[in-house]
């Protein structure tokens, strides 16, 4: 592995697991067992860390974007998708968690923003009107577009939330699963039995699934 993507790995890691405000260069340099000038010949802060962490999350993020509902396997790509997209969150979940220790998006992700949250809604608008074709999701045109935009607003912002409440572990899956099972409480009460024990059957380790829907 070349040094650059050797730092990236590194830093994402670390960032993940301490929180981005509490994670330095010299930890970085210690870390990699490499001197603090060989790291800062590749980036010199760590704001430059987070540009091109940011440019590796929105590659993944074109890709995630890219997931459909499939017809006859409606709730079955659906959970493609959420485990695609926490997969997404666990890798870059410090993108999603620490806005407060890194201020500002860098600005490849401001550039890119506008253009995830709009596929993003009108990805997850697709999945719920396939669902409602199939008999799974009962929901009128009119209140898809809240739904949307609730689901984002949970999914971006709930591990930030999380955080400031204190209830947040840095590691670990929980955190990342917790998000998901809420996103799902918004429609559970819209949702046709049979997919109520889809999402029971495919959620089974996670209790707390069970009992939102």
């Amino acid at each position: 592995m070349k040094t650059r993507d050797r730092i990236l790995v590194a830093a994402r890691n670390m960032f993940n697991e301490h929180g981005f405000g509490n994670v330095s260069v010299a930890m970085l340099a210690k870390e990699l067992k490499m001197a603090k000038g060989n790291l800062w010949y590749h980036f010199n802060d760590k704001r430059s860390l987070l540009d091109a962490l940011s440019q590796e999350f929105i590659e993944l993020d074109d890709e995630r974007r890219k997931i459909g509902p499939i017809e006859d396997a409606v709730l079955e790509s659906y959970v493609h998708f959420l485990n695609t997209l926490a997969s997404e969150i666990r890798e870059f979940r410090f993108l999603f968690r620490d806005h407060s220790d890194y201020g500002e998006h860098s600005e490849v992700m401001l550039q890119h923003l506008p253009i995830i949250y709009e596929e993003s809604s009108t990805q997850f608008s697709q999945f719920y009107k396939a669902m409602r074709k199939a008999g799974y999701l009962n929901i009128d045109d009119g209140d898809i577009e809240s739904l949307v935009w609730n689901v984002i607003v949970i999914l971006r912002y709930n591990l930030e939330f999380l955080r400031e409440r204190r209830m947040l572990a840095v590691e670990g899956s929980g955190p990342v699963l917790q998000t998901l099972h809420q996103h799902l409480t918004l429609f559970a009460d819209k949702l046709s039995p049979p997919a109520i024990k889809f999402f029971n059957t495919a959620f089974a380790d996670e209790p707390a699934l069970k009992e939102a829907i």
